[in-house]
């Protein structure tokens, strides 16, 4: 599709997600900007994708303690929610709650970090239960995290691959691991369970947490 199509964006932004659920926000930066740079030019500075890309933008700056270049992202990005989508769609309100964070914070405050649809490890964790449906277009991706993840003492690649052959028994998959990856297996098996429930489109919920 070449360098600048919005798919590749998409990707770029898939996997600095990934790089920022592990806490690399040095790595996911210059692929959120990539991501944001290719959206505005393909579709356009006030399209909902570059929205999207900004706010990305924005919270990863936030992470790295850039709070003025976060809080003018977040801003650009409210403002394109609010005439594209509305003041009342879901995405508009995040938007809107973050903004107020990254200000509060500016101005002092204690402040928790900025709002958003799912926590750090949810566009992972997603990605784990929708490759355990056979979607395999980010396995590369998701192997490679998992295996930094590893270095840095979270041992989920075991068991995942054993998810990913077909193991569902929780108790079998979460022995020897800490109560925090525990607890990660556990919403992995969540999700692949609510995901079986829904068989007309099984993992586009899950991909849209795993999205531009």
């Amino acid at each position: 599709m070449g360098a600048d199509h919005p798919a590749t964006a998409t990707s770029l932004n898939n996997l600095a997600e990934l790089y920022r659920a592990q806490g690399n926000y040095g790595a996911a930066l210059p692929l959120y900007e990539r991501a944001l740079a290719i959206n505005e030019q393909a579709l356009g500075a006030d399209h909902p994708a570059t929205a999207q890309s900004l706010n990305n933008l924005a919270v990863n700056q936030y992470y790295l303690g850039d709070l003025h270049a976060a809080e003018r992202l977040m801003s650009r990005a409210l403002q394109i929610r609010k005439v594209r989508l509305g003041p009342d769609h879901h995405d508009t309100q995040s938007s809107l709650q973050s903004l107020a964070a990254i200000q509060q914070r500016l101005a002092g405050a204690s402040s928790q970090p900025p709002s958003d649809p799912a926590d750090d490890l949810a566009p992972l964790l997603a990605a784990i239960a929708a490759i355990a449906a056979s979607e395999e277009e980010q396995r590369p991706a998701v192997e490679q995290a998992l295996a930094q993840m590893e270095q840095q003492g979270r041992m989920l690649r075991a068991p995942v691959e054993r998810i990913w052959a077909g193991e569902r028994d929780r108790d079998a998959l979460v022995a020897g691991l800490d109560e925090q990856d525990t607890a990660l297996v556990e919403r992995i098996l969540a999700l692949i369970d609510k995901a079986q429930k829904k068989p007309n489109a099984p993992f586009a919920w899950l991909r849209n947490l795993f999205r531009q």
